[in-house]
């Protein structure tokens, strides 16, 4: 069983694994990860990740079970997600990066992502992110991936715009977290434009 993967000098991108669940509980469960993953987590944010972190592992789980092409592959999943082990800590998983809303009759899909605060500015998630990008192109057989983050998350944006995908529409004020409100800025990338 060959599983899709990616490595550099620093980091790993692996599916992921059921004993990565103390790994990502211990990024998740922070504040300020937890807030941008999805609205719902601004609201019941412990108890919304915990939830959150049980369906990433069963995923996992699920991958060991079966067999990573029976779960994972293209024709019977809607979802890939991806373990980001860095290196200069021990190969801990730092964060995670998703392949979701499969439209495979167009050939589409959404990336998402996040990273451990004790990780940022280190150029870990824009170079996961362009692995997974290779893997969906290549491996996948997508030709257009879809990305949104909201406007006040700068990290998200510099990953993005790292991987060459560009702003399509911004969508005002939709969502209400801790106190405020902010836009939904959402992105897309063609595989013609990223050759």
């Amino acid at each position: 069983m060959q599983e899709l993967h990616r490595e550099s000098d620093k980091l790993v991108l692996r599916p992921l694994r059921i004993w990565d669940a103390i790994d990502v509980y211990k990024n998740i469960r922070r504040k300020e990860v937890g807030k941008w993953i999805s609205e719902p987590l601004a609201a019941k944010h412990n108890n919304v990740i915990f939830q959150l972190t049980h369906r990433i592992l069963r995923y996992a789980h699920k991958t060991l079970a079966m067999g990573f092409k029976a779960i994972f592959g293209i024709e019977e999943k809607r979802v890939f997600r991806f373990a980001v082990e860095a290196k200069k800590a021990s190969n801990k998983v730092a964060g995670i990066v998703s392949i979701t809303r499969i439209n495979k009759e167009h050939h589409v899909a959404d990336i998402g992502f996040w990273i451990g605060p004790d990780y940022w500015g280190q150029g870990y998630m824009s170079q996961a992110v362009s692995m997974a990008i290779d893997i969906a192109f290549t491996e996948l057989g997508f030709t257009k991936l879809k990305a949104w983050t909201y406007n006040k998350n700068i990290g998200s944006q510099k990953v993005l715009i790292n991987n060459d995908f560009k702003l399509t529409d911004v969508e005002k004020q939709k969502y209400y977290l801790y106190g405020e409100l902010h836009h939904r800025n959402n992105y897309e990338l063609n595989k013609d434009s990223s050759l």
